[in-house]
């Protein structure tokens, strides 16, 4: 067994093969489909477990926490849950998800920097 970590407020048992998220927003959609889970609700997607270095409350701990610190907006928040639940990112080709779009690069690029740094996504500078 690994050792015990502390992570954001939670603590998880250190895993060598945790496997860090390539991106914010694939730590979100994964977010939002262990959440969805979680709620009842049936994945139609493989049920391949991958493990990974935080659990679902860390995910909902950041956005929290930047919500809270005015770092991004209700808008941002509903453009996350919509199109989390729907686990495809809006496209800004689209005329209709042009707006969209652009609030939710603004706030993964907000939780990308926060998760980077508590060790839950990749660097993009880093090799593996």
């Amino acid at each position: 067994m690994g050792k015990i970590q502390a992570n954001l407020n939670y603590f998880y048992e250190e895993n060598p093969n945790q496997v860090l998220f390539e991106s914010a927003e694939e730590a979100w959609f994964w977010f939002c489909k262990y959440d969805n889970m979680k709620n009842g609700h049936k994945s139609k997607t493989s049920n391949i477990v991958i493990s990974r270095p935080c659990v679902l409350d860390d995910i909902y701990i950041v956005v929290s926490k930047l919500y809270l610190a005015r770092k991004i907006k209700e808008r941002h928040l509903k453009t996350l849950i919509k199109y989390g639940r729907m686990q495809i990112a809006p496209d800004e080709r689209i005329v209709d998800e042009q707006d969209e779009a652009i609030w939710w690069s603004d706030a993964m690029d907000k939780i990308e920097t926060v998760l980077i740094k508590k060790g839950i996504v990749k660097c993009e500078n880093s090799e593996s």
